[in-house]
């Protein structure tokens, strides 16, 4: 099983530098799982890169949302209420945010591996407990 995260995603949908990875990344992992907030969050970003980052616009921005709807109809969808306990648990341990340590529980519960292409979440976990989960490119 593998788990990704919203940067996944977002490189692959807003088309940013790593969005040659993220695409073999997810043309290329089976299993994938993910927590229910992921939607909103990869929305979050496609709303940056319409009104702060001004790359996008608005209508381009409604089709990424409708494609963002698309791809994770093909993934797991973990319901948020069975991740809050353990997720809040780690949080407090490693200082993150619960954002954050959504992923890195499920990972952890699941047994499954996670991708992501955020750099201080890579630091804080290669130095954890849970440097286990973490995939490396």
């Amino acid at each position: 099983m593998n788990v990704i995260d919203a940067s996944i995603i977002a490189s692959y949908l807003v088309r940013d530098q790593l969005y040659n990875y993220a695409e073999e990344l997810l043309t290329s992992l089976d299993q994938v799982i993910v927590p229910e907030l992921i939607g909103l969050e990869v929305a979050n970003v496609i709303w940056k890169h319409i009104y702060l980052f001004k790359r996008i616009s608005p209508k381009d921005g409604a089709n990424l949302i409708s494609a963002l709807d698309e791809l994770l109809n093909t993934f797991e969808i973990v319901p948020n209420k069975v991740l809050i306990h353990g997720s809040f648990e780690i949080s407090l341990e490693l200082g993150i945010p619960v954002y954050d340590s959504l992923y890195i529980y499920l990972s952890v519960s699941r047994d499954a591996k996670l991708y992501t292409f955020d750099e201080k979440l890579k630091k804080i976990l290669s130095d954890s407990r849970y440097s286990w989960i973490l995939v490396t490119q």
